[in-house]
This record gives C-alpha cells, structure tokens and sequence, in this order.
C-alpha cells in the first residue's frame, strides 16, 4: 500500500509539477500487476476524481471565458497590466 498512497499524495499535490509526478505513476501502478485488487479500486477511485475535479475546473474556466466575451464584447483590448 505504499506505492499507491505515495502516488496519491503526489497526485494531489498543489504543485502542478509534482501532481503530474503522481499522476503518472498512479497510471503506471495501474497497468502494473503490482496491486492487490482492493488497492487497484482505490488507485482508479483517486484517478476518476482528479479526473472529474479537472473537467470540472476546465468547464467552469470556460464559463467564466465566455462571461467575459458577452461582458467585454470582441472588440475591446484589454487594459495594460491585465496579462
């Protein structure tokens, strides 16, 4: 159980670096015949909700994308020190 609770730190770690880290091996372990099956259960339960948790993220970031279209319109530049 080592592995995978490693794995799972990594994966939720806050930076982007590292939970990319975790990520991968929480792919790799997942492959591997490494895992007793109760771990393989956890590992693809953490893996769905990182999932969820970034489709989540990204519709909402589109949202607010779109919020900002129809507010400002197309024709508008942005203010100097809004990058």
């Amino acid at each position: 159980m080592r592995l995978p609770r490693w794995a799972v730190e990594l994966a939720l770690d806050s930076d982007e670096r590292r939970a990319g880290v975790g990520i991968a091996a929480l792919d790799a372990l997942q492959e591997s015949e490494l895992l007793q099956d109760e771990d393989l259960d956890l590992v693809e339960t953490v893996a769905q909700s990182l999932v969820d948790e970034t489709e989540a993220q990204y519709d909402h970031d589109a949202e607010i994308g779109e919020a900002d279209e129809v507010a400002y319109g197309d024709e508008l530049e942005p203010s100097v020190g809004d990058d």
